[in-house]
């Protein structure tokens, strides 16, 4: 899966930059490892040249985990 690769101190407004160009994927969970953050992305041709894009192994969310998320209806 592809992912963009942040230090953990700029996680926050990496998070809001991909939900804000509608490209941070809800079905993996994010992996913490080393000092930095993956965050699953749809697409990688959409994403800003600050953000390396890398592939990793992503643990996929469970449908309860799914059920979860808030929806635009909450």
């Amino acid at each position: 899966m592809k992912a963009v690769k942040v230090p953990l101190q700029d996680a926050e407004k990496a998070k809001q930059y991909l939900l804000k160009t509608n490209n941070l994927s809800h079905t993996h969970l994010p992996l913490k490892k080393e000092g930095y953050i993956y965050f699953p992305i749809i697409s990688p041709d959409k994403i800003a040249k600050q953000y390396p894009v890398v592939s990793v192994l992503l643990q996929k969310k469970t449908k309860k985990e799914q059920g979860l998320l808030k929806t635009a209806y909450d």
